[in-house]
């Protein structure tokens, strides 16, 4: 069907939607520039507006890219939580092996070697850790990061890796200089 300005209606691309609330136009032999101000111009009287299709789309995307930005700021949130919370296991862990250490002291280790052990020990959970968590966002992001058109947000990804490793390391190693600052006798029952 030809309309003003040279561009034609398709209605028959949507034929289940009653009434004509909207138009899907097609400009192929005019300016759709030109054919969306006659559209305009001419249809007025009957509440026309003419949208290109780039801007409706903008708007739904809009809507859609705020919900993902909300989902991001709580994740972010969530790994901050995240790592606290290891800080306060790591702490109570590591207050729960003072008599341990005290020993280890006792038989000769230096604080050095101590501090050197937890904090391996510490570090080996963490990377586990990380690892089981980047192999299950890598199947999370797979398919986001086959698609050529969305490309991959490497930037954010390394980041936040990063980022949570140097959060469970300095946790770490704040536990391990804590559960040392004691005197290795002062843990040890006297009895």
């Amino acid at each position: 069907q030809q309309l003003p300005g040279g561009a034609t209606a398709r209605p028959a691309l949507y034929p289940d939607e009653p009434g004509r609330r909207a138009f899907v136009l097609d400009a192929v032999d005019a300016e759709p520039a030109a054919a969306a101000e006659a559209l305009g111009r001419d249809l007025a009287r009957f509440g026309f507006v003419a949208t290109p299709a780039v801007q409706r789309l903008a708007r739904f995307y809009a809507v859609e890219n705020t919900y993902l930005g909300l989902f991001q700021v709580l994740a972010g949130l969530a790994l901050g939580l995240g790592c606290g919370g290891i800080g306060i296991l790591l702490l109570s862990q590591v207050a729960g092996r003072r008599r341990e250490l005290a020993v280890l002291r006792a038989l000769g280790f230096d604080r050095n070697h101590v501090l050197g052990l937890l904090v391996a020990e510490h570090l080996t959970v963490l990377a586990a850790g990380l690892g089981v968590g980047l192999a299950a966002a890598l199947v999370a992001t797979g398919p986001l990061a086959l698609d050529p058109e969305t490309g991959f947000p490497a930037l954010a990804f390394t980041a936040t890796l990063l980022g949570t490793a140097a959060a469970g390391t300095a946790w770490t190693l704040v536990a391990a200089r804590m559960a040392l600052r004691s005197a290795p006798a002062a843990a040890v029952p006297s009895n």
